[in-house]
């Protein structure tokens, strides 16, 4: 698991459906560790890094400046998941609307 101090071991169970191949790991759930094995905040800076700069270096500057390592692949990944829970966010919940409501000053559209 990849995490902002390194990457960690953890045993876990692992459970295994014979019939339709589901998996699961109850820990990763608990601790909030996805498909790609990081960490929430290890999330957050391959996220931050991949916006920021290409995702090869990306890749490069996490090794650089937290001796965090992913490919750019994983980053490309990480940065496409998290755009598309925000593409949900924006689009499900109230809350971006309301705030626009809450702001002082006037609206402005571009188009």
């Amino acid at each position: 698991m990849v995490t902002t101090v390194g990457v960690i071991e953890v045993t876990r169970r692992y459970y295994a459906c014979r019939s339709c191949q589901a998996t699961y790991r109850p820990w990763d759930g608990w601790a909030g560790v996805g498909q790609r094995q990081l960490t929430e905040h290890a999330r957050k800076l391959g996220t931050i890094a991949g916006t920021a700069f290409s995702f090869e270096t990306a890749a490069a500057r996490l090794w650089d400046l937290c001796q965090i390592r992913l490919s750019n692949d994983t980053v490309r990944r990480v940065c496409d998941e998290e755009g598309e829970r925000a593409r949900r966010w924006l689009n499900e919940s109230s809350e971006p609307a309301q705030a626009i409501r809450r702001a002082k000053g006037h609206h402005e559209f571009y188009s």
